[in-house]
């Protein structure tokens, strides 16, 4: 692997400098020219392994008639992180509408379209949701299905609870709706930008997150992101793959 541009300091590091050393090395190390781009027709490209139907209008349609009440301004200015819940569920309806604005595909002539930008239209991340209080759901653990804006119960167990899969520990985890976790297929973006794809994919899940927060802004769902998740466990109890497929970010949503 070639070197950073720039060389990391000789001098011992103490303090919190150590803990950010190995995160500025690899910033430079990704940079362009620093490692080797693949080149098209990218054959090793894992695939998509979201369903290939056709995206459906009715997900959207349902989306706009729950979201299209608010204006963006509104969204923006009621976004705000809450910890404390109230205790009124969510709806699935509701839920799925949150899904599909952060994540999801509507139909367009032109072909597929998504509500957020993604490297090289890859779109490697995957939404599963901890759904312990919605109307309309079985307590369980759901995978949402961009393309049909389907919500589709997975085989592995929802936890007893759901403080167990964070070292976040100031959320009230007992009054969430839902917890919506996102997972980003690392070797789609390695297989097509080698180290920079790790960049990519914290970016994606960015978007996908802040697009999750305006639409719950949007419904008067309280909120809250989490990044201090417990990886390990998250990884054994979804059956994932750590050098294919990463935990990168969370977003719980609260009873009303």
């Amino acid at each position: 692997m070639p070197s950073p541009s720039a060389e990391p300091s000789e001098a011992p590091l103490d303090g919190e400098a150590r803990y950010y050393e190995t995160a500025v090395q690899f910033h430079q190390l990704c940079r362009f020219g620093n490692f080797v781009h693949p080149e098209p027709p990218y054959a090793g490209l894992p695939p998509d392994d979201q369903p290939q139907a056709a995206p459906g209008a009715a997900p959207w349609v349902e989306a706009q008639a729950l979201l299209g009440q608010r204006s963006l301004a509104d969204a923006l200015y009621q976004r705000r992180t809450r910890r404390d819940f109230g205790a009124l569920p969510l709806d699935v309806a509701d839920l799925r509408a949150i899904c599909s604005a952060a994540y999801g595909t509507r139909p367009d002539p032109d072909g597929e379209r998504r509500t957020v930008p993604s490297v090289s239209q890859l779109y490697p991340l995957r939404f599963t949701v901890m759904a312990p209080a919605v109307r309309g759901l079985d307590p369980a653990l759901y995978a949402f299905h961009a393309r049909r804006g389907a919500l589709e119960p997975l085989e592995a167990a929802l936890p007893r609870t759901l403080q167990s899969w964070f070292y976040t520990r100031h959320v009230d985890y007992g009054r969430a709706s839902a917890v919506v976790l996102l997972t980003g297929r690392v070797d789609r973006v390695g297989a097509m930008y080698g180290e920079r794809g790790y960049r990519y994919l914290l970016l994606e899940a960015g978007h996908a997150a802040q697009n999750l927060c305006l639409a719950a802004a949007a419904l008067y769902v309280p909120h809250v992101p989490v990044g201090g998740i417990e990886e390990e466990v998250v990884e054994k109890a979804l059956g994932l793959d750590p050098s294919r497929e990463l935990v990168l970010y969370a977003v719980a949503l609260g009873q009303r």
